[in-house]
């Protein structure tokens, strides 16, 4: 893979492999015993746990009782993960189940592992030079790609082969301001690629009903903003949701609810699939994204409630099947429409856009609709620009191309894929019932 303009100091992809396999024999589990990150006493806590991570180490569970634990986001957030190859597995708590189902049968995940920056306590900023900044339960960002007005529960910083399963996270609605940050769950800044979110749970509380009202939703599931300083680059190779691989790829299964941006990403290489958004894990009930919408309004805040955003320099994202015959019909995601002009926003460019297999405004039996949006009414994709191309169901090329094709409903705006003239648009074997679109 290639990253434009990548800087000199950034090791190559090739010498980070040889340096973690020197460091393999090293790397060690680290198990978290507690779910108190300020007075640990004699157990670890998660915050102690991120403090000393090395190359290729892991973070584990082992907390008694039976859970699910909840683990409180400590004041000025974690400390940032800067070192390649580290897994934090949520699975390892005992208890805990991934989830056995299809894509098609409901997510049947036990997660027993909640990180909660729900609670919007504060202390003033200890900086002179930032009166108006409060210490909240998240951790700053203060970096090109993102600022004062962006928090994160987990941030990785120039960390390679970043991977995070088995966790659920819980935010809360934030005015986005310097004083009232957005919470990101999972912040990749400054070129930390090849990243895997999988089997995670966003915005609700494991064991809560599959109600809009027990919401807790972080601003964004993911973020991976361009670094702008000496030259952009990108946190590329990022997956959310399952890799396709064939190893437990239904285990990798997200649940996304309640975001103002499930997934706001600028980078290419991009692959969302096996993901349910706006969803609940049953995979029939929808997420009020205008009541959301509504909450977020009551706090000053117009944020829209949305899928995915991937901007500057997108090349191959793929969301949903990539069609190569393996896993095909688990690579599926099940998609809401939003509360924004848009199911997919791509900007700036998105060469060799794949969006294949997906549900759109249709649970998993592909009978049980979203509930119709009455205030606005998204278009399918916007892909602006000429240069740019986009594949919307099969390749035709003879492999899953049935699982491939699209299941459409109810899209309320007229335009199908909005882009300029010039861009090559192939669509083939979608299901489209009851869509507005005007032509193609």
């Amino acid at each position: 893979m290639t990253y434009l303009n990548k800087p000199s100091p950034k090791a190559t992809l090739a010498s980070l492999f040889l340096i973690s396999a020197g460091l393999s024999l090293q790397a060690k589990d680290l198990v978290v015993t507690t779910t108190n990150n300020d007075s640990p006493g004699s157990g670890t806590s998660l915050k102690q746990a991120i403090s000393q991570l090395a190359d290729g180490d892991s973070i584990k569970f082992n907390i008694p009782g039976e859970g699910p634990h909840v683990i409180v986001t400590p004041l000025g957030g974690y400390p940032l993960i800067t070192v390649n190859n580290v897994t934090i597995d949520g699975y390892s708590q005992p208890g805990s189940k991934p989830n056995s189902n299809g894509i098609l049968g409901g997510n049947n995940a036990q997660i027993k592992i909640v990180l909660d920056s729900s609670n919007d306590a504060s202390l003033p900023s200890a900086d002179p030079a930032n009166e108006l900044l409060l210490v909240r339960r998240s951790t700053r960002l203060p970096y090109s790609g993102y600022g004062d007005s962006e928090n994160a529960i987990l941030g990785v910083l120039q960390g390679d082969g970043f991977k995070v399963r088995g966790l659920s996270f819980l935010g809360r609605l934030t005015d986005g301001s310097d004083s009232d940050p957005a919470i990101y769950a999972v912040a990749l800044v400054q070129e930390a690629t090849m990243a895997k979110v999988q089997g995670c749970w966003f915005g609700l509380l494991p064991g809560d009903e599959f109600t809009t009202a027990n919401l807790k939703p972080v601003t964004d599931a993911v973020a991976a903003f361009r670094f702008r300083t000496g030259g952009d680059v990108y946190s590329g190779g990022l997956t959310v949701g399952t890799d396709g691989d064939g190893v437990n790829d239904v285990q990798e299964f997200n649940v996304i609810l309640g975001c103002h941006v499930a997934l706001a990403i600028e980078a290419p290489d991009l692959r969302v699939s096996g993901n349910y958004v706006n969803v609940f894990p049953d995979g029939l009930t929808f997420v009020d994204v205008e009541a959301v919408h509504d909450a977020y309004l009551a706090i000053g805040n117009n944020a829209s409630i949305e899928f995915l955003e991937n901007g500057r320099v997108t090349d191959n994202t793929v969301i949903g099947t990539n069609g190569d015959g393996k896993s095909d019909g688990n690579e599926r995601n099940i998609i809401a429409h939003p509360y924004y002009d848009h199911d997919i926003e791509f900007y700036s460019s998105a060469n060799n856009a794949v969006v294949a297999g997906n549900h759109f405004g249709v649970g998993i039996d592909g009978v049980t609709v979203q509930p119709t949006l009455t205030v606005l009414t998204p278009d399918l994709i916007s892909l602006p620009g000429s240069n740019a191309s986009i594949r919307v169901g099969s390749n035709g090329d003879g492999t899953s191309d049935e699982i491939e094709g699209n299941v459409i409903y109810g899209v309320l705006g007229a335009r199908f894929v909005e882009s300029g003239l010039t861009v090559p648009i192939t669509a083939r074997r979608n299901r489209m019932v009851d869509n507005a679109f005007a032509a193609f």
